[in-house]
């Protein structure tokens, strides 16, 4: 699932299915979002305004939007 997330250039199209891990640390103004995308270091790292709940806030709508009813 995709999601558009925000970073300081703007939106961010981030593929979730790829994500590892995000997390945001104390005192920061970003959250870290992991991914399996190609790096030279393995994993490539965006860091967005979104919170981690709004970020799997996200996620919870979009799994709802795509569950047949």
């Amino acid at each position: 699932m995709w999601l558009e997330l925000h970073d300081t250039s703007g939106a961010l199209h981030v593929n979730m299915d790829n994500v590892v891990n995000f997390r945001r640390y104390d005192g920061a103004e970003f959250t870290q979002v992991a991914t399996l995308a190609a790096s030279r270091d393995g994993l490539a790292t965006y860091h967005v305004v979104e919170t981690p709940q709004e970020i799997e806030n996200m996620i919870v709508g979009e799994q709802q939007r795509l569950t047949p009813h």
